[in-house]
């Protein structure tokens, strides 16, 4: 039998909640093994070192959006920007500057000068959709990188095609042509999607925590029964999708979302829709049971924002389905209304072997840095991206100071730590100095004063389970297990090296986005029988003719069209030596 790889071990970090860390080599690292050396070789063969004699620095211009407040507009003028400038100046003899347009307006100003097709700034720092980055690649207004990558980006060949390979396919055309090289600011939190339940409640009815269907349920029929939020009607509160995506692999039924993006594989490593197999139906037969029994969020198909913050702030969700931190934001959430409770995240349910089965999302970095036709220097352009991609060019992007630190940050001191968390931080962890904490306690937009995490240069900050458990003990005070950091460092490691990796896709061709968009009547239908399954409006017993309904419309016919793409994927990652099967 072939078995599925993990290959990625990091999801996207909110940035306002930890500031992350970045395992990426730098370029100047005399420490790096000869392989590694000669691999940097050429970034280091050009960074300046004050011989540049008269050559004259080669302007670089990155248009970008400025998503910041007004009274701190995102220019040159910031401390943060001019450090930058210096230092790229120094090392590439670079003039660097940015361009900037309104975040609201930006997209309307990139299409018009694209579509002018001249004088365009010499890199883009934006995430097109695939279809518009194909488009644009294809008019021939942004160059393909590899070949730059493999001369210029040696830290960015590392970490984009060996450390997280996904990145490649999910930033490239379907013949593994990189088009843009994104920020990844990762950890495993944002890899998984979990279920919250209210353990204050569990412990006041004697209960564990559930590690099954059947006890969630249980669970869910004790909270009513014991009355404890005091009005009744506690429910799970959750969507569509996301309740799918979690609570469906108890079942058997893989990485299902909505109709579009539920697919699965067989031994053979062939594709199939994961909603239209006797395990969905199974799952379905369990939502419908929640539903009819009044335990889960009637609204859960289709709600407004006011349906789901009335049943928070009623104090009546007594599960649902989101991020790991959701624990200690709802937390908080419940206490800005007067409400004591404890909510925690939770492993997903157990299958029938007895194994808590969690996907872990396939996800391609942040934003992106694309070069375009008319840049007057593809290789310096190149150079500052990998800049990014080192742990130095990292930290003074993000922290506005290179590791180890500065006024503002310093290196954690791990010597300070719990002796749990010892040596379980990434190696490039920086914190506030005392200077840093009392300026963001005299001016909390100090952030953008000082131009801290700018975004203008490419990130590579890689959090780890301890970074994430250090974290959440000293930002959530009085949030109960939540804020544990036992609790946070055994789940978050189990899904490290338990999790499911999600399948992957290559980035469709013209020809495949247009067939897939023929079946778009499909999928909708697909999913509005799915939902009138869990709500009792159609019968379950009606489930074989519902699959012969599906085949009636294409079903075969669109799963080929993603064999391709997945085929695609596959042997690129292969090509990459990412294996994706072990065969």
């Amino acid at each position: 039998m072939k078995k599925f790889l993990s290959m990625l071990i990091a999801v996207l970090m909110v940035a306002a909640l930890f500031a992350g860390c970045a395992g990426g080599s730098s370029t100047s690292d005399s420490s790096k093994p000869e392989e590694s050396k000669t691999e940097s070789s050429a970034t280091e063969s050009t960074e300046g070192t004050g011989d540049n004699g008269d050559e004259a620095p080669v302007p670089i211009v990155l248009l970008r959006p400025d998503n910041n407040v007004p009274e701190y507009p995102l220019n040159m003028d910031r401390p943060g920007m001019q450090k930058i400038h210096d230092v790229l100046l120094e090392k590439f003899n670079v003039d660097w500057s940015i361009e900037t347009v309104i975040g609201d307006k930006f997209d309307e100003t990139l299409s018009t000068r694209l579509a002018a097709a001249e004088d365009l700034p010499d890199m883009i720092f934006r995430r097109l959709s695939d279809s518009r980055l194909l488009e644009v690649y294809n008019n021939g207004l942004i160059i393909g990188l590899n070949d730059l990558i493999e001369e210029y980006g040696p830290d960015v060949k590392q970490h984009m095609m060996s450390d997280m390979p996904y990145l490649t396919i999910a930033n490239g055309t379907a013949d593994g042509e990189i088009l843009r090289v994104p920020q990844v600011v990762a950890n495993i939190q944002h890899q998984v999607t979990t279920l919250n339940v209210r353990k204050d409640w569990l412990d006041a009815c004697g209960l564990e925590i559930p590690t099954t269907p059947e006890e969630f349920k249980n669970m869910l029929v004790a909270f009513n029964e014991q009355n404890v939020n005091g009005s009744g009607n506690i429910v799970f509160l959750s969507n569509y999708a996301n309740m799918n995506f979690s609570v469906g692999p108890a079942f058997g039924a893989m990485n299902v979302n909505s109709a579009a993006s539920s697919w699965w594989y067989d031994d053979d490593m062939k594709l199939y829709n994961s909603m239209l197999t006797d395990n969905m139906k199974e799952y379905v037969a369990w939502v419908a049971d929640l539903y009819a029994s009044g335990l889960l969020f009637s609204a859960f198909t289709n709600y407004t924002a006011d349906q789901w913050n009335e049943v928070i702030y009623a104090n009546k969700a007594g599960a649902s389905v989101g991020a790991w931190w959701d624990g200690v934001i709802q937390n908080g959430t419940l206490k800005s209304k007067g409400i004591e409770g404890e909510p925690i995240p939770i492993r997903n349910l157990c299958n029938a072997d007895g194994e808590s089965v969690n996907i872990l999302k396939n996800l391609g970095g942040y934003n992106g840095f694309m070069i375009t036709k008319d840049c007057s220097s593809p290789e310096k352009a190149m150079q500052i991206i990998n800049y990014g991609y080192t742990a130095e060019g990292t930290t003074l992007d993000y922290y506005g100071e290179a590791y180890p630190g500065g006024e503002y940050y310093a290196a954690t001191d791990e010597s300070t730590l719990p002796d749990v968390l010892k040596g379980t931080l990434c190696d490039t962890s920086m914190a506030y100095t005392e200077k840093g904490q009392a300026l963001m306690a005299e001016n909390p937009q100090a952030w953008n004063m000082m131009g801290w995490n700018t975004a203008c240069l490419g990130q590579w900050l890689i959090g780890t389970a301890g970074d994430i458990a250090f974290e959440f003990s000293t930002t959530f005070t009085d949030c109960g297990l939540a804020a544990d950091i036992e609790y946070n460092l055994d789940n978050l490691n189990f899904f490290i090296n338990n999790g499911v990796t999600q399948i992957g896709f290559a980035m469709p061709t013209d020809e495949q986005s247009a067939k897939i968009q023929e079946y778009d009547d499909l999928f909708a239908y697909i999913d509005e029988n799915i939902q009138n399954f869990m709500m009792g409006a159609r019968d379950l017993g009606e489930w074989d003719a519902f699959i012969e309904e599906c085949k009636g419309m294409g079903i075969d016919d669109v799963t080929a069209v993603y064999q391709e793409r997945f085929d695609a994927y596959v042997s690129i990652m292969d090509e990459m030596g990412a294996v994706v099967f072990d065969k």
